[in-house]
């Protein structure tokens, strides 16, 4: 329960970043780039699977890991906060949904917006009934129908 309340909360507060999909172009660069600017070498492996959710894995006995995105969800919401858990386990050794966890990635997604990656043209807006129930995206097979 504690966990759709935080997620709920991250969503309220960066709707921008959380309900606007990137394609894995797009999400490869900026991924590349927070992973340079913010220094992170623990976690410098990455995949994008056909999944429903994104999680971010680490190894106990060494601190070094991989992200794994899933294609259908891929926000840069999902990216800063992944990226997160990998900050928060080289600072803490761990890394849970608090307000450490949720301060850097703040500063993760403050900085996508000083850098201009949430006004780009390859994302995809998401229509939504209610908060934590299922999305879908907003004109996505219309396009692809109309170009064949």
């Amino acid at each position: 329960m504690a966990y759709l309340l935080y997620y709920l909360k991250e969503r309220a507060d960066f709707p921008l970043e959380f309900f606007n999909y990137l394609n894995v172009n797009r999400a490869n660069y900026i991924i590349n780039k927070l992973i340079t600017h913010f220094k992170i070498t623990s976690h410098n492996e990455w995949k994008f699977s056909g999944g429903k959710s994104s999680k971010c894995v680490t190894h106990k006995n060494t601190l070094k890991g991989r992200f794994i995105f899933s294609k259908k969800e891929i926000s840069i919401g999902v990216i800063c906060h992944e990226l997160a858990h990998a900050i928060d386990i080289s600072k803490r050794g761990k890394s849970t949904h608090a307000k450490k966890h949720y301060n850097i990635m703040k500063k993760l997604i403050l900085y996508c917006r000083k850098k201009g990656y949430t006004k780009n043209q390859d994302m995809v807006m998401v229509v939504s009934g209610k908060p934590g129930m299922g999305m879908s995206t907003m004109g996505t097979k219309d396009k692809t129908k109309e170009r064949r």
